[in-house]
């Protein structure tokens, strides 16, 4: 199906990890640590040994700690999605529906859509008022399931208080769920057969993958 093809290249697109600091060995692409002052490391030791963690236990962490470079990482998954998307002549779209003012909504639809733009990706940005009703977003969602042009709906969290944002996930078509928080995708994902994941552990995974850290049995 289309519409599959075009959600899965949604997942990649979405899935697009920050940069983190992670502690570790790598033998893969890796980025010096940058050198720590004495006042940096007892801050730090300071603040995990309040969190219970056994100061022996802090230190060589902290010593041979590396930085992965998301940003990097990011850049690469892009181009390579962009070139998927030339290759399949497919014209995938996204929507997004973000109700009310939030900053963290507005910035992360921002960087969705330009995200979308970089890599050949249509989309279309749909804005409703902070004191749009649950029947409202609704309509919208349901006008977007029915729209054969629209491949991927996002509709970012959390949602004003008076709006029953279980059932606006509920309500949409589980094949354009991108963030995959429909109950069907995530029952997939539970039983071990997902169709997508959420995108923010996808990328923190993908990060992880690409500078070969294994994480079975890792303590977090």
């Amino acid at each position: 199906m289309i519409v599959s093809k075009c959600s899965h290249l949604f997942r990649d697109m979405v899935c697009i990890a920050p940069t983190g600091i992670f502690p570790g060995h790598f033998s893969h692409s890796q980025v010096e640590h940058p050198v720590f002052n004495c006042t940096d490391i007892f801050k730090q030791v300071r603040c995990i040994h309040n969190i219970g963690v056994p100061v022996n236990e802090i230190i060589p962490v902290l010593l041979m700690a590396s930085i992965l470079d998301g940003k990097k990482c990011s850049e690469m998954l892009l181009e390579l999605i962009k070139e998927e998307i030339e290759d399949s002549g497919l014209s995938p779209h996204l929507a997004t529906v973000i109700v009310g003012s939030d900053p963290a909504s507005q910035m992360y639809v921002r960087m969705k859509h330009r995200a979308c733009e970089r890599v050949g990706i249509g989309s279309v940005g749909i804005e409703l008022p902070g004191d749009a009703t649950t029947g409202q977003i609704l309509d919208k969602v349901r006008q977007l399931n029915a729209d054969r042009d629209i491949d991927g709906i996002l509709v970012p969290l959390p949602l004003p208080e008076q709006v029953d944002a279980e059932r606006i996930i509920a309500a949409m078509s589980p094949a354009k769920d991108a963030d995959g928080f429909h109950p069907e995708n995530l029952g997939l994902l539970l039983s071990g057969r997902p169709r997508f994941t959420p995108c923010t552990p996808t990328g923190i995974m993908t990060l992880l993958a690409e500078y070969k850290i294994p994480v079975a049995g890792a303590r977090a």
